[in-house]
């Protein structure tokens, strides 16, 4: 079993999300469209996106069985209101959920992270309509994943045995934080333990384009932790999907099958 964890999709359109400037898709042709953000050019994408045969096609190719699908960033929303971020939220949530009626498909929602109980309660109204996990940012805004907010929406997802993907822009270098953590004192506030402790608690993919940092990412997780992402369907991902960790000599055979499939097994449950 292959499984990718770290996929995107963007509907082919959606309703106008209620204030000047939100994104909007500009559908180009029938199979090339451009998202827009202020009215001006975000990325362009193609039908991979939103099309859910040419998805499974190109997984086909690549020898991919199955994708976990998030929402694109851009669109969380999470600089908006409580009541826009639900808005936001139900949209591309049930949106989702008719591109990935394909059982290879793998939805995982959004939800606006700006509201904790609002959060919590559009992840279970999710939960039940069929996605299995959630897809969430770094950082709200300046509030990071130690904001007590986050961290109650973060105990509710491990109290339902939620997926949480964490989607990253903005991260400090890790060993900058651990060495923080060590000769800094003042800086680390409650942190009891440092960084490299919590190595174990998390896994991370595969998205880094150069077998040695592969290698180094297996080292430090350890080869129960990595599993296969490619950021398909955007052109910087990985394409063919899984081709680093098939062709990377360091791996044993039972590793490459962990990261191949099996790590992504467990963290789905």
């Amino acid at each position: 079993m292959v499984i990718d964890v770290h996929t995107h999709h963007v509907p082919k359109g959606w309703p106008d999300l209620g204030w000047p400037g939100a994104p909007r898709l500009r559908v180009d042709s029938e199979r090339e469209a451009t998202i827009l953000v202020r009215d001006r050019e975000f990325r362009r994408i193609q039908d991979d996106c939103w099309d859910p045969r040419v998805r499974l096609a190109r997984m086909d190719e690549d020898g991919v069985d199955r994708q976990v699908v998030s929402p694109t960033p851009v669109f969380f929303g999470y600089d908006r209101t409580p009541a826009e971020g639900v808005r936001i939220s139900r949209v591309f949530n049930d949106l989702a959920l008719e591109i990935c009626r394909d059982p290879r498909l793998i939805p995982f929602c959004q939800v606006p992270l700006q509201d904790p109980g609002l959060a919590c309660a559009e992840l279970d109204r999710c939960l039940a309509g069929g996605h299995r996990g959630v897809e969430i940012g770094n950082h709200v805004g300046d509030r990071d994943l130690d904001d007590p907010g986050v961290a109650e929406f973060l105990v509710h997802c491990a109290e339902r045995n939620v997926p949480v993907f964490v989607h990253p822009w903005d991260m400090a270098g890790g060993r900058r934080v651990e060495n923080a953590w060590h000769r800094r004192h003042d800086l680390v506030g409650g942190c009891e333990r440092p960084p490299s402790h919590y190595l174990g608690r998390f896994g991370v993919d595969s998205a880094v384009f150069d077998e040695r940092a592969l290698r180094l990412l297996v080292d430090t997780l350890g080869e129960d932790h990595v599993m296969l992402g490619s950021d398909f369907p955007y052109p910087l991902g990985e394409s063919p999907a899984g081709e680093l960790i098939r062709n990377a000599g360091f791996l044993s055979g039972p590793a490459r099958t962990k990261l191949l499939g099996a790590n992504a097994e467990v963290f789905l449950g």
